[in-house]
């Protein structure tokens, strides 16, 4: 049985998602209060499930590990790196999931779950409960629109993600997209 669940509460009508620790029954406070924020911030409650999700499985591989949330802020860059890629690793295996699989997860999957932990840091030291990651490197681009409105564009970057799978496609030849267009019954 896993440590970390993520839970589903109701107010007004309104989603809210909250990570149980049952090992000592009591919510997790940092995650669960992330989770509201997005909440708040109009976000789909599928999108904020999918969040709540990366951080349970990240919460499970720092509990397994033996480390505090928010002592791997404060370790070496090496280190940090380190973590942070073992943890890619240990959900591209699947030790994730309750059931083994024997298929591996895809790199895709793998980088979307830490960027997910990434943008839970990131609102982390935001509030001012942890001091930023060393392993994302931080980039700050002023922009100006048609009107003229200066404009600082952030972002925050990774170097350790998995490369993803290259796609198998072809672009749909001329005839096919007619056919495709004569199927249709509405205009949508």
């Amino acid at each position: 049985m896993r440590r970390y669940e993520i839970k589903r509460t109701e107010d007004n009508g309104k989603k809210y998602y909250y990570i149980w620790d049952s090992e000592n029954y009591e919510i997790v406070l940092l995650p669960t209060k992330y989770l509201k924020h997005k909440t708040q911030s109009n976000r789909s409650p599928n999108t904020v499930r999918t969040t709540g999700l990366a951080l349970c499985y990240y919460m499970e591989y720092i509990s397994g590990k033996g480390i505090e949330l928010l002592k791997e802020c404060k370790l070496p860059y090496e280190e940090q790196y380190k973590h942070f890629v073992d943890f890619m690793f240990w959900i591209k295996e699947g030790q994730h999931l309750k059931q083994n699989r024997k298929h591996l997860t895809g790199n895709g999957t793998c980088n979307a779950y830490l960027r997910n932990v990434f943008r839970f840091f990131l609102y982390l030291t935001d509030c001012g409960y942890a001091p930023p990651l060393k392993v994302l490197s931080y980039n700050q681009i002023t922009v100006h629109n048609a009107v003229g409105v200066k404009r600082v564009l952030r972002q925050n970057s990774f170097h350790g993600y998995m490369r993803p799978k290259e796609r198998d496609v072809r672009a749909a030849a001329e005839d096919e997209i007619i056919q495709i267009l004569k199927a249709c019954n509405n205009c949508r």
